[in-house]
């Protein structure tokens, strides 16, 4: 018993050092959202914390990536905004899975999920993105007038200019 615990402790400080390992300054500079505080449960809003990460990767003068870890986390809205103090590309690197909130009301005044703006060269990798859309699309299967917002992209001239300023290579995009 006395060598599982000791087996258990060396592993939780094995994976803290991971988690907490300092990155090679020339690969750039990389920004965990769980060192901001988000939770991986599905529950808690982590949209603080992954706004926080956003401005300190967008204030780097190095390439810059924000990290989503395994896990499930709810953003009820956010605004990544730039310009980026960097001339590289912002990454956006996500393991897990983004999760919409379930009605529009979480929202925000905007109706908006997540949009970038104003960000040349930004990268959205890996993960998935569930836009919980089965509203949005019951709604417009009954015809009604004022349905929730569906997830998109904006470049900053209001075009969908996905393939000239933004590069999502493989996300998945389930519900939206």
């Amino acid at each position: 018993m006395a060598m599982a615990k000791k087996l258990l402790g060396l592993l939780a400080h094995l994976h803290a050092t991971v988690l907490f390992l300092p990155v090679d300054p020339a690969a750039g500079a990389m920004y965990n959202v769980l060192r901001y505080g988000a939770r991986p449960d599905g529950a808690a809003d982590a949209a603080g914390p992954f706004l926080r990460a956003w401005a300190d990767a967008c204030l780097s003068t190095r390439p810059a990536t924000v990290l989503v870890p395994p896990g499930r986390y709810l953003v009820s809205s956010a605004t990544f905004a730039g310009p980026c103090r960097s001339r590289a590309a912002v990454t956006f690197a996500v393991a897990g899975t983004v999760v919409a909130p379930a009605g529009a009301g979480g929202r925000g005044s905007s109706g908006r999920w997540i949009t970038f703006e104003n960000v040349d060269g930004l990268v959205v990798s890996g993960g998935t993105l569930d836009g919980r859309g089965r509203a949005l699309w019951e709604c417009r299967r009954r015809g009604q007038g004022s349905c929730p917002t569906p997830a998109s992209v904006r470049s900053p001239s209001s075009k969908l200019e996905i393939n000239l300023k933004v590069c999502v290579p493989y996300p998945t995009m389930i519900n939206s």
